[in-house]
């Protein structure tokens, strides 16, 4: 068995301010228009509700539009945490940590990915602990419409959601490895 080397001090708070930077996005510190939950409401249980608002308001507005829309990082963010596979895991890895770790998005790119023409957000889902960030899966938001693909370590290829789900069956997964 090889044993790997801890990461550089640097490294890990590279790492922690970007997942710091991502939960402010996801969490809050965000200025809109639109109501929020009341304070006494749990936090993965506003950002649920706002998720699925979001997402309600894309979808209904997509249909009404001949074009694709286009959408910022936050928006993008959004579409990831509205997936019923990442809501899934969110409250596995808090059930399972007793609320101590935390499931995060983290964008691992700034930089526009473009496939086929198409430009792409790009963000990891991460277990975000006290001790280490574990990498459970990266995804690629498109800019406009409303395509979500996941990365496959395995090939280096984008698939589907569809794909995904049929090959990976994320819903059963219960940690990061």
């Amino acid at each position: 068995m090889h044993k790997r080397d801890a990461p550089s001090k640097k490294i890990q708070l590279t790492a922690l301010v970007l997942i710091i930077a991502a939960t402010t996005t996801i969490f809050g510190c965000r200025e809109n228009t639109t109501p929020t939950a009341p304070a006494s409401t749990p936090a993965s249980a506003s950002v649920s509700a706002s998720a699925s608002a979001s997402a309600d308001a894309s979808a209904a507005a997509a249909a009404t539009a001949s074009t694709p829309l286009a959408r910022d990082k936050e928006k993008a963010m959004n579409a990831l945490i509205a997936l019923p596979e990442l809501k899934a895991w969110l409250q596995q890895i808090e059930k399972n940590s007793g609320g101590k770790v935390h499931g995060a998005l983290v964008e691992y790119d700034p930089t526009l990915r473009d496939i086929n023409g198409k430009r792409y957000f790009q963000f990891s889902f991460v277990e975000n602990a006290s001790d280490a960030t574990r990498h459970w899966e990266s995804f690629l938001v498109a800019e406009s419409g409303d395509q979500i693909l996941v990365e496959d370590a395995a090939t280096n290829k984008p698939l589907t959601l569809e794909q995904w789900r049929r090959a990976k069956h994320p819903l059963d997964r219960k940690s990061a490895n």
